[in-house]
């Protein structure tokens, strides 16, 4: 998922794409996408067939230190204590 990728899919074009997403949707797009990764990367653990750098790669993070660090700020837990029940089973922080 990327800001040109929900360009394409809302079908705006405008240059002020960023301003016009946060005043219909009420968050950031940066905000939205993380949300998106992290609830991807919650099911995926759920699954528990794969490990924690396993999905954070297939969530869409190139940098492994970046998907810990997302995934702690929005759910105040790390994927390994997600994994091991220490984490609440819920939404990302500040996800509507």
């Amino acid at each position: 998922m990327s800001v040109k990728v929900l360009k394409h899919d809302c079908g705006i074009r405008d240059h002020n794409f960023s301003s016009v997403f946060r005043r219909e949707v009420g968050i950031t797009i940066k905000h939205y996408i993380e949300c998106l990764r992290v609830q991807a990367a919650c099911d995926l653990l759920d699954m528990g067939t794969m490990t924690a750098a396993d999905v954070g790669y297939a969530v869409g993070y190139e940098h492994l230190q970046t998907f810990y660090r997302v995934f702690k700020r929005r759910l105040l837990c790390t994927p390994g204590q997600y994994l091991a029940g220490i984490g609440e089973k819920k939404m990302p922080v500040g996800s509507k």
